[in-house]
C-alpha cells in the first residue's frame, strides 16, 4: 500500500521528468525555429539544399550519446527482468523517452523542406518515429508485466526491439547520406 508521502514523491518525480522532457522539447523547436530563420535569409538553390543538410546534420548528431539512444537497453532489460521497488521510476523513464523521441522527430518537421530534400527529410522523421515507437512498445510491455500479462509483455518487448533495430540502421544510413551529401556539395563549391 502506498502511504501519502510515497505518492507526493512519485508525484514530484513525474512532475520534474514532464518538465525536462518539455524543456528539451522546447530547446528543440527554439533551435530548429533559428536555424530555419537563418537558412531562410540564405539565397540560391545550392546554398538552400546546403544549409538544411547542415542543419539537419547538426540535429541528428545532437542525440549522439544521449539516453534516447544509449537507455534502451537498459530500459529493456528493466522491463524484462528486474522488478524494482518504484515502478514509477521506470514508467517516468519509458514516458521521457517517448517524448524525447517526439521532440527529436519534430526538430525535423520544422526543416524547411526543397525538393532535392524531401526524401532525405522523411527518413530522417521516420527515424525519430521508430525511436518514438520502440518506447512506446516498452510502455505497453511495463504495462503487461504490472498486470500480469507475460505473453503481451514478451510480445511487446520483440516489437519494441525491433524497432530499435530499424531505427539505428536506418540511423546508420541517415548519418552516411547526410555526410555524403554535405562533402558532395561542398566539393562542388570548391570548384
Amino acid at each position: 500500500m502506498i502511504d501519502g508521502a510515497e505518492t507526493v514523491s512519485m508525484r514530484t518525480n513525474l512532475i520534474a521528468a514532464l518538465k525536462a522532457t518539455i524543456a528539451l522539447v522546447l530547446i528543440v523547436v527554439v533551435a530548429t525555429a533559428a536555424l530555419q530563420l537563418y537558412s531562410s535569409t540564405k539565397g540560391g538553390d545550392n546554398e538552400e539544399v546546403y544549409n538544411l543538410i547542415k542543419d539537419a546534420e547538426m540535429l541528428h548528431r545532437r542525440i549522439e550519446g544521449s539516453s534516447l539512444l544509449e537507455g534502451f537497453d537498459e530500459l529493456l532489460a528493466t522491463v524484462t527482468n528486474e522488478v524494482p521497488d518504484d515502478s514509477s521510476e521506470v514508467e517516468v523513464a519509458i514516458l521521457n523517452m517517448v517524448l524525447s523521441a517526439k521532440g527529436y522527430t519534430e526538430g525535423f518537421v520544422w526543416l524547411p523542406p526543397t525538393t532535392d530534400t524531401l526524401d532525405l527529410l522523411a527518413s530522417l522523421r521516420r527515424e525519430g518515429q521508430l525511436l518514438q515507437s520502440s518506447y512506446s512498445k516498452l510502455g505497453r510491455a511495463w504495462s503487461a508485466k504490472e498486470s500480469g500479462d507475460e505473453s503481451n509483455q514478451a510480445q511487446y518487448c520483440e516489437e519494441a526491439k525491433q524497432f530499435f533495430e530499424q531505427a539505428m540502421s536506418l540511423r546508420d544510413q541517415n548519418t552516411t547520406y547526410l555526410r555524403d551529401q554535405r562533402l558532395h556539395i561542398e566539393h562542388r563549391t570548391e570548384q
